[in-house]
């Protein structure tokens, strides 16, 4: 699949905000497109790592160190997901 470009301007105080920040202002963009498009539930995590060019667990390490869940499971889906593993005899 080719890439696409979007040209996108930013107040001049973003990059010099940016100066020596842990990963070039492009690279940023497309890792925080690809936790916007995971938070939103519009692709796996798996997906999301690939989005953002990264490995899957550093991509998790970069989502723990902002304080970004790593699951989306909340408790009522895990509930449900228990109680249909029960159903079918697969956890007892």
């Amino acid at each position: 699949m080719e890439n696409i470009s979007i040209p996108v301007e930013f107040d001049p105080c973003i990059e010099k905000i940016l100066i020596g920040d842990e990963m070039p202002l492009q690279q940023r963009m497309r890792v925080w497109a690809a936790i916007s498009l995971y938070l939103d539930m519009k692709v796996s995590i798996g997906k999301a790592a690939e989005l953002a060019g990264m490995h899957y667990g550093e991509f998790q390490e970069y989502l723990g160190k902002h304080k970004i869940p790593v699951s989306l499971l909340t408790y009522e889906d895990f509930e449900k997901e228990m109680d249909m593993l029960k159903k079918t005899g697969l956890l007892e």
